[in-house]
């Protein structure tokens, strides 16, 4: 019997792993799917699959699709999400490759032994894997499963998000390193750097991201909120940053809650003001992932229980009153916080530019 797979025209996400589009209405993916799943398995002399609607979803490309997806289907996504062969997925696992064949086919249940160890393969956290087990055997649909974990960083995977500055630092050596001591402390996991806009907390806090990249086991990241000004979209807004998807029936919260769980993590929320509604959310993440920590910049307070506080000073200007020896006024001037950042901005648009010789109080 030949079996010729229909074409779908229509504009959607394309399906992993092949060039396939899906339109955005589907009235017939599922008929076909499953007419297709019964001559695969009557061809086999077995009868059709057991199979529940939940979402395939690729972990590196975040697609969605929501199609009849059995536990041999959700299997199989997981294990190309991670980029394994059947036969590797079973040298991990320490059975056949016809075994994976079979299981991803739907023509067999792994024993509770081989289902244990394919979680373990799949590096599900574990909190998932008592129903990963279950609906291995049989006793859970596949669409109470958790989708869309992260796949694990490959070798030499920048474990980072922070963009390149393009100017240099300037000044604030003692601001940077207060709030570098405060992160080391064990009961500080949640500080927020607050004051009034354009002291320049944004730029203090990329600097200290960048100089604690290698402290943290699963790296640092920045989930700029600036752009958001709805708070119920920050969950979504810190998921796509770690790559974790929604799943059918389970609330974005708890799938990042899981996610972060095992994870020694910074992440840093920039421009929280707009979104304080939120804070709760940055709270019942610290209470899941106990190895998480969060650097928050915000001209407001969150006001939740175990919140830091550091109030990041302007620039330091020249003391109107300090008596600069004469003929070094200009260079002493120059050295202020204030002034070397004026100057290097001033050279950028205009290499020849120079402070005036003569300078007047005002």
């Amino acid at each position: 019997m030949r079996l010729v797979r229909p074409r779908l025209f229509g504009i959607g996400s394309f399906l992993i792993g092949t060039s396939m589009t899906i339109p955005n209405q589907l009235p017939s993916v599922t008929p076909v799917r499953e007419r297709c799943d019964t001559i695969r398995t009557c061809d086999a002399g077995l009868r059709p699959p057991y199979t529940r609607s939940a979402p395939i979803c690729s972990r590196r490309q975040g697609l969605h699709v929501d199609v009849s997806v059995s536990f041999g289907i959700w299997l199989k996504q997981q294990r190309k999400a991670l980029d394994l062969t059947q036969a590797e997925l079973a040298r991990r696992v320490g059975c056949a490759a016809i075994t994976v064949q079979k299981i991803e086919l739907d023509e067999r249940r792994p024993s509770k032994a081989i289902a244990e160890r394919l979680a373990e393969a799949l590096d599900l956290p574990p909190v998932e894997r008592p129903a990963f087990v279950r609906s291995a055997r049989g006793d859970l649909a596949a669409d109470r499963l958790a989708v869309g974990a992260s796949s694990p960083p490959s070798p030499g995977a920048p474990r980072h998000n922070l963009p390149a500055q393009l100017t240099s630092f300037i000044g604030r050596a003692g601001v940077v390193g207060h709030v570098l001591a405060l992160l080391q402390q064990a009961e500080v996991r949640l500080l927020t750097l607050t004051g009034p806009g354009g002291t320049g907390k944004t730029r203090v806090s990329l600097q200290i991201a960048a100089k604690l990249r290698d402290a943290y086991a699963d790296g640092v990241w920045l989930v700029d909120l600036a752009p958001i000004g709805d708070p119920s979209v920050v969950a979504s807004a810190i998921a796509n940053v770690l790559g974790v998807r929604e799943s059918t029936g389970r609330p974005l919260r708890d799938s990042l809650q899981t996610f972060l769980a095992t994870k020694q993590m910074l992440l840093v929320l920039d421009n929280f003001e707009q979104v304080l509604a939120a804070a709760p959310l940055v709270a019942g993440l610290l209470g899941a992932a106990p190895r998480l920590e969060i650097l928050v910049t915000s001209r407001s307070v969150l006001g939740v229980y175990g919140e830091q506080t550091f109030v990041v000073p302007p620039l330091a200007l020249p003391d109107p009153l300090h008596a600069y020896p004469a003929g070094r006024a200009v260079e002493q001037v120059a050295q202020t916080e204030a002034v070397a950042l004026f100057l290097a901005r001033a050279r950028a648009a205009n290499p020849a530019f120079t402070l005036p010789r003569r300078m007047r109080r005002t």
